[in-house]
């Protein structure tokens, strides 16, 4: 979206020079009838879990969803037992720990939480996925 251009050029700035060769960078949506037609010819989806990852989900686009930390992974993740759809939560992660913070602190201190999943929680599985789903390395 046009109001993410930052964070879009943040993301950017850390990706590898063969990952840049995939990212599309200047495709800009400015509908969701737009999003829709540029998604379905997306080899895969990455990203927060909500409402782009279930148009993913719903046009079979191999789809990587990371959660948002005061949201139930069990109770919102859907087509699940489809291996090209897969999801992390913090809770994966730091289980005994946040399942005795009630959600709505997570939630009133989500930028707290979002800086405890940092980048090499993920990294493994996260490649796992692109190998086999997007580059079909695997």
């Amino acid at each position: 979206m046009p109001n993410q251009q930052k964070q879009v050029a943040e993301f950017l700035a850390l990706s590898t020079p063969v990952a840049l060769q995939c990212i599309k960078a200047q495709l800009v949506c400015g509908s969701l009838r737009n999003f829709l037609a540029i998604l379905k010819n997306c080899d895969g989806y990455i990203g927060n879990e909500g409402g782009a990852s279930n148009m993913a989900k719903a046009l079979n686009i191999p789809n990587f969803s990371i959660f948002s930390p005061w949201i139930s992974k069990d109770a919102w993740l859907t087509y699940n037992t489809i291996t090209y759809n897969r999801a992390v939560h913090l809770k994966d992660y730091y289980l005994g720990d946040l399942e005795k913070i009630p959600k709505k602190d997570r939630k009133k201190n989500a930028r707290y939480y979002y800086q405890l999943f940092i980048p090499e929680l993920i990294k493994e599985e996260l490649k796992k996925f692109m190998d086999e789903e997007i580059f079909n390395l695997i």
